[in-house]
């Protein structure tokens, strides 16, 4: 079986981040109802961070608002397939930067033989690296300064354990 729809769930999930004077950033969240539009939402969130603003010594260092979406007909879990272990995958924006996107619990089936090298030429792959870099026909991603995501220039699987070595 596969992911058939998404399906919204309750309302929009919205927060600001503080910044406090060592670089440590913190996010405080809270919920939306479902019948208040992203227009709105933003209207909340700057009258939220002008008020917090003048309580806090933190600098608010921005906001967020995402939908929560439960999935339908997603396949169960793999036995021994840690979400941990993630495909990284390095992306060259149109501005020169590289940007990440990664994926949790990433099928081993996907590796160059032994390596950890990931197959950009498998089908499975080059269906999200084509999302990445040119959309659905609708939407299309950026990165952080809107800069267009426009080549892969990697695959690779890091892998759970080496997050917890130094």
């Amino acid at each position: 079986m596969a992911i058939t729809s998404l399906a919204a769930v309750g309302g929009l999930s919205a927060s600001l981040s503080y910044l406090d004077f060592t670089g440590r950033q913190v996010t405080a969240g809270l919920l939306l109802p479902a019948a208040v539009t992203l227009a709105n939402a933003q209207t909340f969130l700057l009258a939220l961070a002008q008020a917090c603003e003048a309580a806090s010594d933190c600098q608010i260092s921005g906001a967020n608002v995402s939908v929560r979406y439960n999935t339908t007909g997603a396949d169960p879990a793999i036995q021994g397939n840690y979400a941990e272990d993630k495909g990284v995958f390095g992306i060259r924006t149109a501005a020169g930067k590289t940007v990440r996107y990664s994926i949790p619990g990433l099928a081993n089936s996907l590796l160059l033989g032994q390596t950890r090298d990931i197959d950009l030429t498998d089908p499975l792959v080059s269906a999200i690296t084509t999302l990445l870099i040119t959309g659905n026909g609708t939407v299309a991603p950026v990165d952080s300064n809107a800069s267009d995501l426009v080549q892969v220039l990697y695959g690779k699987l890091r892998q759970r354990n080496e997050l917890t070595q130094a």
